[in-house]
């Protein structure tokens, strides 16, 4: 995941998912400056004192919250890692993404369980398709009222779409039916 995003040096990420900190210290150990954002205040806490133990509190903030939120006061974001599965890309992940640049996600949703998507914003939309194979757990949330066909009720989420495909994220070696690739799109709609 970490070379999907193609890093360089200077470049501003969000990473959505802290957990234990070290996948934060990757990209700032390549020269990018790393914002990650993590629900469990707990696990927040715990990343945040090993990553300032291992010298890397300078070049990565931890803040906690709700991910799929974003951390607007940091963006905008060259780069955007999603360190868990996602079902839907969350449009405030491309609007606090700058045009041009990558958001890298292990998809779980219906169409394509366990594909590393990587997506490229411009102009308010994020257009990619999946480059490989990613399994992670699905991401935790707070939530007072939970349904059991659902991972978690968030009545503030706009939702995303897909268009321009039958299938938003089709492995690679699976060409259309014309044999051009297929590519996913996400956008804000009402």
């Amino acid at each position: 995941m970490i070379d999907a995003l193609a890093l360089e040096p200077g470049m501003n990420v969000l990473e959505i998912g802290t957990g234990t900190g070290y996948n934060a210290a990757l990209p700032a150990e390549a020269g990018a400056r790393v914002v990650t954002v993590e629900i469990d205040p707990e696990l927040s806490a715990a990343a945040s004192a090993a990553l300032e133990r291992t010298g890397f509190a300078d070049r990565v903030s931890v803040a906690t919250g709700d991910g799929e939120q974003s951390v607007p006061g940091h963006a905008p974001f060259d780069r955007v890692i999603v360190t868990a599965a996602a079902r839907t890309i969350p449009y405030p992940w491309v609007e606090q993404a700058r045009d041009g640049g990558r958001i890298a996600l292990p998809y779980s949703g219906p169409e394509c369980v366990g594909a590393l998507v990587v997506l490229t914003v411009s102009g308010g939309t994020a257009e990619g398709h999946a480059v490989g194979d990613a399994y992670f757990m699905p991401p935790s949330c707070r939530c007072e009222a939970r349904s059991s066909r659902s991972r978690c009720c968030r009545p503030n989420t706009r939702p995303t779409r897909f268009a321009g495909s039958t299938s938003p994220c089709p492995r690679p070696a699976r060409p259309s039916r014309s044999g051009e690739p297929h590519k996913a799109r996400t956008e804000r709609f009402s």
